[in-house]
């Protein structure tokens, strides 16, 4: 089975993390059967809690990967 890999840049979003994973999973389950899921969250030095979501989603789901940034280098050179 193919997979494919959904890339989602951070910065301090821990009000939106949640509910892009549970959609982008949704959109797997209800459209995507053919495909193998992996989300890759890429946060940018994030000062709120986004960290520790992420961390918490990785735990929980080994679909879920993250590459933590030590410093912002913008959305348009995290994805």
């Amino acid at each position: 089975m193919k997979t494919i890999t959904i890339v989602i840049p951070t910065y301090n979003e821990e009000n939106n993390i949640r509910s892009v994973y549970e959609r982008v999973c949704r959109l797997f389950v209800e459209d995507l059967k053919q495909y193998e899921l992996q989300i890759l969250f890429i946060d940018n030095a994030s000062s709120d809690s986004s960290r520790i979501l992420i961390e918490e989603l990785c735990r929980c789901d080994g679909r879920v990967q993250a590459i933590f940034n030590a410093t912002n280098f913008g959305f348009s050179r995290s994805s």
